[in-house]
C-alpha cells in the first residue's frame, strides 16, 4: 500500500495540532516524520508516529500548550563559532525556558530530561538528516554531581541517544571542580573558568 507524501504530511500535521500543538509545530514534526519514512526510515518516521500519540494520550506531553506556542525558538543557521563547526538549539535561553532549565538543573527536576531530551532529537534530526559519528557530553564535576544528586547533560544524552537508536559515549572526564559558569561575567570569564577543567 503506497501513500502519497502529502497525504501523510497532512494527517500528520492533524493529529498534532488535535494534541494542541501549534501550525507551524505540527508541520515542522509532522514533516520530520513524513521525510524519514520517505527515506526509508520508518523508525523514526511512521513506525514511531504511534509511540509519539502514546505519549500524548498518558499526559507525556513535551511542553505545556502555552510553551509550545510562545516558546522563542531558536532559529538555527549552522553558524561556526570557535571549536564548533557548527551547533543546534531548540530555543532562546530566555522567559520560560530560562525558568524550566534552571529548575530542571538545580531544582532536582530530572524528570525534565526526557521531554527536553525528545524535542532535542527530533531538532537534531531536522538540522542533521546526514547523522553524525558519536553522541556525548560535558559531564558536570563528581563534586556538583554528588551534590545535586545527578548530571543533567547525561540525562540528556541519554535520552537524545533513545530516541536516535544511538548510545552516548563518555568522552570527557571533568579533573577540576571550577566555579559555575553561572557566576561568571562575560565570555572571557566564561573561557577563562573551563581551561584545564577537562
Amino acid at each position: 500500500m503506497n501513500i502519497p507524501y502529502e497525504t501523510m504530511l497532512k494527517e500528520f500535521e492533524r493529529v498534532l495540532n488535535k494534541y494542541g500543538f501549534s501550525p507551524e509545530r505540527a508541520h515542522d514534526a509532522a514533516e520530520i516524520f513524513a521525510q524519514n519514512s520517505l527515506c526509508g526510515v520508518y523508525s523514526h518516521g511512521l513506525n514511531r508516529f504511534p509511540r509519539v500519540i502514546e505519549y500524548l494520550k498518558n499526559g507525556e506531553i513535551d511542553l505545556c500548550k502555552s510553551c509550545r506556542t510562545d516558546a522563542p525558538e531558536y532559529p538555527n543557521r549552522k553558524n561556526k563559532l570557535q571549536f564548533l563547526d557548527s551547533f543546534a538549539a531548540v530555543w532562546y535561553y530566555e522567559g520560560n525556558v530560562r525558568g524550566s532549565l534552571l529548575r530542571y538543573k538545580f531544582h532536582n527536576a530530572r524528570s525534565y530530561s526526557v521531554s527536553y531530551g525528545r524535542i532535542l532529537a527530533m531538532k537534531l534530526l531536522r538540522e542533521y538528516p546526514e547523522g553524525f559519528d558519536v553522541l556525548t557530553w560535558v559531564p558536570v564535576s563528581r563534586l556538583r554531581k554528588l551534590r545535586r544528586g545527578y548530571d543533567q547533560v547525561e540525562l540528556l544524552a541519554a535520552t537524545v541517544g533513545k530516541e536516535l537508536g544511538m548510545p552516548p559515549v563518555s568522552t570527557l572526564k571533568k579533573i577540576r571542580n571550577n566555579r559555575p559558569q553561572s557566576r561568571m561575567k562575560g565570555a572571557e570569564a566564561r573561557r577563562a573558568n573551563v581551561l584545564g577543567a577537562y
